[in-house]
């Protein structure tokens, strides 16, 4: 099994198949799409480009990259903080 995080730390947003949101996963997944799995642990379907991170982002995608030691995530031309995301997420489920 791969580390969840590569050395460069370095995340894309994807949409998972069968789930709602906006996942999380290595960069490189699109080099093997069959195996390619979010951060919890569902396959991946495609880029994640018309939804983003901070408006439909999932919480135990962004709790394993935090855990990782992972705290900010580009999302577009902007980033989110991740500790921010989880502890909004916590208080204010939807």
């Amino acid at each position: 099994m791969r580390p969840l995080v590569e050395e460069t730390g370095i995340l894309s947003s994807v949409y998972a198949r069968g789930r709602a949101g906006v996942h999380l996963t290595h960069f490189d997944w699109d080099e093997n799409i069959r195996a390619a799995r979010t951060l919890c642990g569902h396959p991946v379907r495609s880029n994640a480009r018309s939804i983003n991170f901070l408006v439909a982002g999932c919480l135990r995608c962004a709790e394993r990259a935090s855990g990782a030691g992972i705290h900010l995530v580009t999302d577009g031309s902007s980033g989110v903080n991740l500790v921010r995301f989880i502890e909004q997420r916590r208080s204010h489920p939807h």
